[in-house]
């Protein structure tokens, strides 16, 4: 089995580059293929890397987006037929067909965007500023306006389970949770109610018995602040901590897609990761 214990220290340390990463990807398809890019602070290069071995070792994009100190957010097709680079400090997302040997300015879509890939359609990307949607269906070449006036502070979470299972939360300044109720190519995030804030959405294995994605969400819920799954698609949710275990804040978190009811939590405050089960 290639699988790594959660337990037990690895052998040998990763051979990444020395940056710390502004944002990372991979291939849906093939997870062992990671993207990942930084925006070059105390010196480090290469600013935008590449994996096929699931993160064991790395190799520089081809190029750099002209004029860039790269960093931003990137994002990479399932299939890894293309991926789309926003980076931090230029006036225009970029994308690339070749594996990041060449990039080319995206129209249609503000710079500085979070971008994030259709997880099931090759070409299918989404991006997200100052509260507006856009989708690009030509590998992030051209994007088109969908939706605007949501929450400036969104963050969006795509879902491999099927098109256009895409979410918005708030990160750290929470909003309410926003789901897809349209399509992949014409996507209409409404918001769930009894939702009063969603800081940070993660999705892990479905229940015994059921095909839906677990949600994994910390949050404000009827009025009660906490760590919330639900099995229903948001439809319901129950709360699985309790007032004594906060962990400083939670940065991010992600389910299990192998064990239904595990989940990992970035902690604030030097805690480090978190893995909990919550399978009752």
């Amino acid at each position: 089995s290639d699988l790594q214990s959660l337990t037990t220290a690895p052998a040998a340390n990763f051979s990444n580059p020395a940056a710390t990463p502004s944002s990372m990807d991979f291939e849906q398809n093939s997870p062992t293929t990671v993207v990942r890019v930084t925006d070059g602070s105390y010196g480090a290069k290469p600013l935008g890397v590449i994996s096929t071995d699931g993160g064991q070792s790395w190799t520089a994009f081809g190029s750099t987006p002209a004029g860039s100190k790269g960093g931003g957010s990137i994002a990479i097709a399932p299939d890894g037929s293309a991926m789309v680079w926003a980076t931090e400090d230029t006036s225009s997302v970029w994308y690339s067909k070749d594996g990041g040997q060449t990039w080319s300015a995206s129209t249609g879509i503000s710079p500085q965007a979070q971008v994030v890939s259709n997880r099931v359609a090759p070409g299918i990307f989404y991006g997200f500023a100052n509260g507006t949607l856009s989708i690009s269906t030509d590998g992030g070449a051209t994007f088109t306006t969908v939706q605007s006036v949501l929450p400036n502070n969104g963050v969006l979470t795509v879902l491999p389970d099927v098109q256009g299972d895409l979410w918005l939360t708030g990160g750290w300044n929470g909003s309410p949770l926003y789901t897809n109720t349209g399509s992949s190519s014409a996507p209409d995030l409404t918001e769930i109610s009894g939702v009063q804030q969603a800081n940070h959405l993660g999705f892990g294995m479905p229940a015994p018995g059921t095909g839906e994605l677990t949600l994994f969400l910390d949050g404000e819920i009827n009025g009660q602040w906490g760590l919330y799954r639900s099995t229903t698609g948001g439809a319901s949710w129950i709360q699985i901590n309790d007032p004594a275990h906060q962990w400083g804040g939670i940065t991010t978190l992600s389910g299990d897609m192998r064990t239904f009811g595990t989940v990992y939590l970035g902690t604030g405050g030097g805690r480090g990761i978190i893995m909990g089960s919550s399978a009752n």
